[in-house]
């Protein structure tokens, strides 16, 4: 009788960290464009606010923070994997590019 009070109470906790994985998965595909069947403008969108809640240090519910922690992942170390692999950057903040390219002296 344990067993079976024990699976249902487990049950409703195994599909909610489903469902903040799955919250998580897609918020990796819209930083680094898995997804790039979206209009251009668009997934730039995605990109940028995708950054942003990565970046983001609220632990409100739906956070990056908040959802690492109800998926016992370290943030920060997720952060880094998902912003650098080992040698090169995978992702640029959308400032930086902007300030990149305005550096760049124009061949005209």
């Amino acid at each position: 009788m344990r067993n079976e009070e024990t699976e249902r109470t487990q049950a409703p906790l195994q599909e909610e960290r489903a469902l903040w994985l799955a919250v998580l998965v897609q918020a990796v595909r819209d930083l680094t464009g898995v997804n790039r069947d979206a209009h251009k403008q668009y997934h730039r969108s995605l990109q940028y606010f995708a950054h942003l809640w990565f970046e983001s240090d609220s632990s409100d519910p739906g956070s990056f923070e908040w959802i690492c922690d109800q998926l016992d992942l370290d943030a920060s170390w997720f952060r880094r994997r998902l912003f650098f692999d080992s040698r090169e950057p995978r992702w640029r903040s959308p400032s930086k590019v902007r300030f990149q390219k305005t550096l760049t002296p124009s061949l005209h």
